[in-house]
């Protein structure tokens, strides 16, 4: 005869009031993938994508999840980059290389998912690829904003909240779009230059300070900013020295990027998204993609061909790396991660319920919590054990633990490790009700199994 069950059942008011508890645990762990990935701070948001264009104005591109505080973008044809900021007011954008004020037709809003663009050839030719970089911002990782130039060495910009990383600053009236890492000494225009102390002198503990250059501190004119500082946006700048060797392997960036700007001291600056495939770089200049720049994008780093732009022997190469944020640094994005909390790269979640098995408290949607549960990944509400081994029977190999496993077992609840089967009709002695199958019951009869 089998054990008896010792665990006592549960009521159906007490598994009622358990479960509708387990789904308030449920709830709380999914609203944990949209809240805070730590404390109480929001954290900054990127996304890369690609599109053809369409020559159609007004088309909107949709699906960045969010609204961007800045989108930078780039089509693989003879047009310069272009970028706007959520500082930029009406139907205006900066274009990156040539010293145009503000201009329309090109970013004309930015929006709840995504941002919309004109019909302008350098966003939105016929049969042309684009490539673009969305951010969103947040206290303490990236913010945009505005200050009116004074013509003044050392006009500080305060309120950024941090010391940024990295600034882009884009003049309303008719100048160069002008960027600057912390690696850098100088600060460059994004076409072919070799850079100037007086155009960003400094990053300072709430800012960045500005020289008296026109490029970034015109007289009453006003200059958009974007700065970036490191945090849960993974982001990091650093420098090398060129060697001109093609496939080169820069190291030490601390994640897989999945945007990277190049600046060769003296040349024109370089980008790659991770949504371009294959050898394939960005300018920001008036070019084509083209091949031995920014040849991929790695695990730690990205690697570089032999093209001056990215690996001039015996220059300073500076670059700029970017990915969304992964807080548990599992490599998989919080904007995707299943669990951005716990580590859990292969994303399993049995129950499919949006959770990953790594933080869901009941993996298999039982109602069972997982840690009380005898098949945590198997659905058994009524959690029958019938060896009493702690294994439930839904997930149990060998329910009544007589060495025969279940799949061959001629009783699967009943102990029988001899497997005896007399009237050989599949069903062992110890569970059949008429082991000689004459059809008289054994407990009606004194000779079953021709006893």
């Amino acid at each position: 005869m089998p054990p008896k069950l010792t665990k006592p059942l549960r009521s159906s008011c007490l598994f009622s009031v358990g479960f509708e508890a387990l789904k308030v645990l449920k709830v709380i762990a999914a609203i944990s993938l949209v809240l805070l990935p730590s404390g109480s701070r929001a954290w900054a948001q990127m996304l890369t994508g690609s599109y053809v264009g369409n020559g159609v104005d007004n088309r909107a591109i949709i699906g960045v999840g969010f609204r961007p505080d800045v989108v930078i973008l780039k089509g693989n044809a003879t047009q310069d980059a272009v970028l706007r900021t959520a500082t930029m007011a009406g139907d205006a954008s900066k274009d990156l290389v040539d010293a145009n004020p503000l201009t329309a037709n090109l970013i004309q809003s930015l929006d709840l998912d995504g941002f919309s663009l004109g019909n302008d050839p350098r966003v939105n030719s016929s049969g042309t690829s684009y490539f673009w970089v969305a951010f969103q911002g947040a206290p303490s990782e990236l913010k945009v904003g505005t200050y009116v130039g004074d013509a003044t060495n050392n006009h500080a910009v305060t309120s950024v909240g941090f010391a940024p990383e990295y600034v882009m600053v884009l003049s309303e009236g008719a100048s160069n779009a002008i960027h600057r890492s912390s690696s850098m000494v100088n600060a460059y225009m994004l076409k072919d230059d070799v850079g100037a102390t007086n155009r960003i002198v400094s990053f300072d503990a709430d800012g960045f300070t500005v020289g008296d250059a026109d490029l970034t501190n015109a007289s009453g004119v006003t200059h958009h900013y974007a700065a970036w500082n490191a945090g849960s946006l993974r982001m990091n700048v650093g420098s090398f020295t060129g060697d001109a060797l093609d496939d080169r392997n820069i190291t030490g960036v601390g994640f897989r990027p999945e945007y990277v700007i190049v600046n060769a001291d003296g040349t024109r600056s370089v980008h790659r998204t991770l949504s371009l495939s294959g050898d394939s770089t960005l300018g920001f200049f008036n070019e084509a993609n083209f091949a031995n720049g920014i040849q991929a994008l790695q695990a730690d780093g990205f690697q570089v061909g032999s093209d001056n732009r990215v690996n001039k022997s015996a220059t300073s190469i500076f670059w700029m790396a970017f990915a969304r944020p992964d807080t548990d640094q599992d490599g998989v994005p919080d904007s995707v991660d299943n669990c951005p909390q716990v580590p859990n790269v292969d994303q399993t979640d049995t129950d499919g319920d949006g959770l990953g098995d790594a933080c869901d408290p009941d993996d298999d949607n039982d109602g069972v919590l997982d840690a009380s549960d005898n098949c945590p990944l198997v659905a058994n509400p009524a959690q029958t054990d019938t060896d009493g081994d702690r294994l439930g029977d839904a997930c149990d190999p060998d329910d009544d633990n007589d060495g025969v496993p279940d799949g061959s077992d001629n009783c699967p609840l009943v102990s029988n490790p001899d497997q005896l089967d007399t009237d050989l009709d599949g069903l062992g002695d110890a569970c059949d009700p008429d082991d000689d199958n004459d059809g008289v019951p054994d407990a009606e009869v004194g000779c079953a199994s021709g006893r």
